[in-house]
C-alpha cells in the first residue's frame, strides 16, 4: 500500500470518531434539561393583601403565558422583550398547568402575563397583546428526577386594565337563606357579581370577609337566642364600588 493511499484510509477511518467526539458540545442544554409539569398558585396582590384569587375572577382571562427565566430577570409588564428565555408556553386555565422543558440545576424564575382574549403563542409573539395581568414565582431549581413543581405566582395588574376604569358596582342576590329556626351560627349563601369585601349590618358578622364572584357560602357568628330582622350584607370591589346592600332574611335563633 503506498503511503497516500495509506493516509487517505487513515483519514476515513478516523473521520467518524472526529465526528462523533465534536457533535458533544454542539447542543449541552439538551443533555442539561428535563421535562416537568409545572403547576400555578395564582395569587393576586390587593394593596399587599397577597389573596389566592378564586378561579371566577380570572375566567375573563383567557390567555396565560408562562416563561421561564433566569432568576437575574426582572419583571416588568412588556413579555416580549425578554432574550434569556429557557422555555415558554400556553398553560391550560383549567388545570393552571404547563409541561416545559427546562434547565436542570440552574436558578430560574416562572413569569406568568395573563390576557382577555383567546391567543395562540404565534398571535403572542407576532404582535403586541395587551397584558391584563402579570406576575412571578420565587426562584427554584429542579434536579434530574423532577417530574412536577408546584409554585406560587403573586399577580399585578397592569395600570389602566379592568379595576382602573371600573366604575360598575356589584350586584348581591340570595341564593340560600338562613333556615329558620336555626342554631346559634346561622349559615348564608349569596351570590355577588363580582369579587370584593364583605361589609356586615345590623347584628349578624362573620369571619369571611372576601367575596368572589360568584356563590359565597358563610356562617355568622354566634348569635343569642332570639329573633333576627336587622342583618345585612355589601361588597366593595377593588375598585371601591359599593354594592346595593342585601338584606338577611328574617330568622329566628333557638
Amino acid at each position: 500500500m503506498g503511503f497516500k493511499r495509506m493516509l487517505r484510509w487513515m483519514v476515513l477511518a478516523l473521520m467518524p470518531l472526529f465526528l462523533f467526539t465534536g457533535c458533544g458540545d454542539l447542543a449541552p442544554e439538551m443533555k442539561d434539561t428535563r421535562t416537568v409539569m409545572l403547576k400555578m398558585d395564582l395569587r393576586q396582590n390587593y394593596s399587599l393583601r397577597g389573596s389566592l384569587v378564586h378561579a371566577a375572577e380570572l375566567s375573563d382571562y383567557k390567555t396565560h403565558l408562562i416563561m421561564v427565566l433566569p432568576s437575574w430577570e426582572i419583571l416588568y409588564s412588556e413579555y416580549q422583550n425578554y432574550y434569556s428565555i429557557f422555555a415558554r408556553g400556553l398553560m391550560d386555565t383549567e388545570s393552571n398547568q404547563v409541561s416545559l422543558e427546562i434547565p436542570l440545576n440552574t436558578q430560574m424564575k416562572i413569569f406568568a402575563f395573563l390576557f382577555k382574549e383567546n391567543y395562540s403563542e404565534y398571535d403572542l409573539f407576532s404582535e403586541i397583546k395587551e397584558v391584563g395581568y402579570y406576575g412571578e414565582s420565587i426562584i427554584f431549581e429542579i434536579e434530574a428526577n423532577t417530574e412536577t413543581k408546584n409554585l406560587g405566582i403573586t399577580l399585578i395588574q397592569v395600570p389602566g386594565t379592568d379595576n382602573d376604569n371600573d366604575t360598575t358596582a356589584p350586584q348581591l342576590m340570595e341564593v340560600m337563606a338562613v333556615s329558620s329556626p336555626t342554631d346559634s351560627t346561622p349559615e348564608y349563601t349569596f351570590n355577588s357579581s363580582e369579587a370584593g369585601d364583605i361589609s356586615y349590618g345590623g347584628l349578624c358578622s362573620s369571619t369571611t370577609l372576601t367575596a368572589y364572584r360568584g356563590d359565597n357560602f358563610i356562617t355568622f357568628n354566634p348569635l343569642d337566642v332570639g329573633t333576627y330582622s336587622d342583618c345585612t350584607i355589601s361588597v366593595t370591589d377593588y375598585a371601591a364600588n359599593i354594592s346595593n346592600t342585601l338584606p338577611v332574611n328574617t330568622f329566628i335563633v333557638q
